[in-house]
């Protein structure tokens, strides 16, 4: 039975629709102009020398979006329903919601009754217990930060996209799991393009906290940042992902110290400072810290703001953190870039569960996305380079 869909999205489109929706450019794309908290210092900018030229962009992206949707006492928002089109490579789902909540997609499904995410609801019909989200073939975990959630659809090697009508849930709970009841606004992006993507091109903004007086300009004149980007393009070079172009800067010292606490998002107010779309914007700061229950301990290396992060700036999940004193910077860089393009690790230490790419490495030694940073490496197989490709932030050019 088809499920009916309660809630007609919007689409986004610069001009009139004919076959499918025309996506709107980054370059078009609305920035805040609320971010209080930047530097009034000149944006810098560079590009890598193989950027010097940007490739033409080859995918398209259809955006729907289901503003203010009420969730219901279980905290589940009425299925709602889109048109995935045909040469769809990848679709991202980004969450936004009141802050006592997190947020997740717990059903997707398309035709023929192909369910990539589901609930762990008991099947119609049968005593056989559908996967929870975590284990469905297309994974699938809450935001990482406090009013946010997404979704990265493939993920895994049991997922694909095919075209055809999908319906997709969302699900909000508190810390406690206990039901929230939104609103939440939803956005979907759809990736097309018009063959199996082979090169892609990512932009990098960096914004600095002045920690250890690494400011913008500084950054720009230091050598050993320069070495660690360097080491960065090298990393994604290697899997065909070139680093776009590079822009530099400064906002409050204020965000130096950054305490992760999940009832709390003091490190989500640094990453609604972002203002560009159009690539993954990275933090530097002092140190970064974990809070559980009021106790503060050290915390890890970097942080993304979500795994997947969203396409969108300006949204407490719209950046990734990296302390300014880490071990092997670039590696660290590289490994929260890899998150917030929709990675997870080789391996999740506290909950025994592997990776859901199939070529992963089951240990890890010499992966980007090995759980501890510092024994990793630079290397990504195919299966997650697939997995990056996918992410809109990443446009395609081969």
């Amino acid at each position: 039975m088809p499920v009916r869909n309660l809630a007609t999205p919007r689409v986004r489109t610069p001009h009139s629709a004919t076959v499918a929706p025309t996506p709107v450019p980054a370059s078009q794309r609305t920035r805040r102009a609320d971010a209080v908290d930047r530097v009034d210092r000149p944006r810098v900018q560079g590009r890598s020398s193989a950027a010097a030229v940007a490739p033409k962009r080859l995918d398209k992206l259809v955006e729907l979006d289901f503003p203010a949707l009420p969730l219901d006492a279980h905290g589940h928002c009425a299925p709602l329903s889109l048109q995935v089109p045909a040469n769809a490579i990848g679709l991202l789902v980004t969450i936004e919601g009141p802050e006592n909540g997190y947020y997740l997609v717990d059903q997707f499904s398309g035709p023929r009754g192909k369910a990539l995410v589901s609930d762990g609801s008991t099947a119609r019909g049968t005593r056989r217990r559908t996967p929870q989200p975590f284990d469905s073939p297309n994974r699938s975990v809450a935001g990482m930060i406090p009013g946010t959630g997404a979704l990265l659809v493939p993920n895994s090697s049991s997922a694909s996209l095919c075209a055809g009508a999908w319906t997709l849930r969302v699900c909000g709970t508190d810390a406690q799991g206990n039901p929230v009841r939104g609103p939440v606004h939803v956005r979907v992006q759809i990736k097309v393009a018009p063959r199996l993507p082979r090169a892609g091109r990512l932009d990098l903004h960096l914004h600095f906290t002045g920690a250890r007086g690494l400011t913008a300009a500084a950054a720009r004149r230091s050598r050993d940042f320069k070495e660690t980007l360097v080491e960065v393009r090298g990393i994604f070079a290697k899997v065909g992902i070139d680093l776009g172009t590079i822009t530099y800067d400064d906002v409050s010292p204020r965000f130096q110290k950054q305490a992760i606490d999940g009832a709390d998002s003091k490190i989500g107010k640094m990453f609604k400072t972002s203002t560009d779309s159009s690539g993954v914007n990275l933090y530097i700061v002092k140190e970064l810290s974990l809070v559980d229950q009021g106790v503060m301990s050290a915390g890890p290396p970097g942080f993304s703001g979500g795994m997947p992060g969203p396409a969108n700036a300006g949204t407490a999940a719209s950046g990734v953190a990296m302390a300014m004193d880490c071990m092997r910077p670039a590696c660290v860089m590289a490994h929260e870039i890899g998150h917030f393009l929709g990675l997870f690790h080789t391996h999740e230490q506290f909950i025994n569960a592997a990776d859901p790419i199939k070529d992963t490495p089951v240990e890890g030694w010499g992966n980007l996305m090995h759980p501890d940073e510092g024994s990793g490496g630079p290397n990504l197989t195919p299966g997650q380079v697939r997995v990056l490709l996918a992410h809109p932030l990443v446009q395609i050019t081969r």
